[in-house]
């Protein structure tokens, strides 16, 4: 498993000098210490799993007492074979015989490029990423082998450093969101690597057979939000922050419909169900300065009504294939960066489609 750990390595440092003791020659004194995670890794993201569960890259840092860096690493870890890793501290790192080591599991998707001594460095958005502290005593003399578990339900969580005697805290796990960093740590070797048992990363199918004329939206754990969103203000300091939320499974119309088409088939005649009309206590949605109204080529919120199909025979665009001027307005970046429909441009750009219908919602003919 140190092999493994070397291969990754982008410099030299106080975790690396202990990998030259691992060989033939007889090993310092030192704490072996085996990092593992729950979350799923790239090679793990199927169709029962939620890709905004996996993480890709770690990061660790060895500091000594008064926060010392010793050293700080970039590990990509992109498929179950890298796990668990493994690397060894040894005891002269530590003037007074602790040092702490912070790791943090993240999609390099969400962070931040930076440097550090001369190295390349991630600086991971902590809203999305799992941060954790351990405290360990390096032994005098042989080999300490322990075992970290890094844990999905600690997401957005970040280590709480002390200050002065005040003891360093840090989500353990799903039961123990604010333990001490002294906490949680296995003694031995880990048996085997728990990537991707996370439960909240497995995505959840409907509960029922969709009805006629829908399709099931599996639910599970997403990311929402974009940090790269523009605020509305100078006072808005995060317009849609980064956040991590379970969603439920629910049911979705096949027949994608604007509202200029509905205005059509109500004045026609059309005498079925309607999407219910928006709350105008939603305030973001309803002050965002949209003039004239939702337009006739925003696609309707259903919410959770079915929303009305054409007549048989009348002309339809598939949605891939859709005039352009039919897309909704939004905003230059989706609100999940990185994922699809990010970065697009659409008509309208840079505006929120308006939640109301305009002067009142379209209703049925008599």
């Amino acid at each position: 498993m140190v092999g493994r750990l070397a291969a990754l390595v982008r410099r030299t440092g106080w975790l690396g000098l202990l990998l030259a003791g691992c060989g033939p020659a007889p090993a310092r004194p030192q704490v072996l210490l085996y990092v593992d995670l729950d979350m799923p890794l790239p090679d793990q993201i199927g169709p029962d799993t939620s890709p905004d569960a996996a993480v890709d890259t770690l990061r660790i840092e060895l500091y000594r007492s008064g926060r010392q860096l010793l050293d700080d690493r970039m590990l990509v870890v992109a498929t179950g074979a890298n796990l668990p890793l493994s690397f060894g501290i040894p005891s002269e790192a530590s003037v007074d015989g602790d040092v702490l080591v912070r790791i943090r599991a993240f999609r390099a998707l969400f962070a931040i490029p930076g440097e550090q001594a001369g190295a390349p460095v991630l600086d991971p958005l902590p809203e999305v990423t799992v941060d954790r502290a351990v405290t360990l005593t390096l032994p005098r003399d042989g080999i300490d082998p322990r075992t970290v578990t890094l844990h999905g339900e600690c997401m957005g969580l970040p280590v709480r450093f002390g200050i002065g005697a005040q003891p360093d805290r840090t989500c353990l796990d799903a039961d123990h969101l604010e333990g001490l960093s002294t906490e949680g740590i296995a003694s031995g070797p880990a048996s085997g690597s728990v990537a991707g048992t996370w439960p909240r990363a497995l995505s959840r199918p409907c509960g029922a057979d969709a009805p006629a004329g829908r399709r099931c939206v599996r639910g599970g754990l997403s990311i929402l939000g974009d940090p790269l969103f523009p605020a509305r203000d100078e006072l808005e300091y995060d317009a849609v922050p980064l956040r991590v939320a379970s969603l439920s499974p629910f049911f979705l119309d096949e027949t994608e419909v604007t509202v200029g088409e509905l205005r059509e088939l109500v004045a026609n005649g059309y005498q079925g169900p309607l999407p219910y009309a928006p709350n105008p206590a939603n305030e973001f949605r309803r002050s965002w300065p949209v003039p004239g109204g939702q337009g006739p080529n925003n696609v309707l919120d259903a919410r959770n009504r079915s929303t009305p199909s054409p007549a048989p025979g009348a002309a339809r665009r598939s949605p891939r294939s859709r005039d352009p001027r039919a897309a909704p307005a939004g905003p230059t970046s989706a609100p999940c960066a990185g994922r699809p429909g990010a970065g697009r441009s659409w008509p309208g750009a840079g505006r929120l489609a308006p939640a109301g219908w305009g002067s009142a919602p379209p209703r049925p003919s008599a």
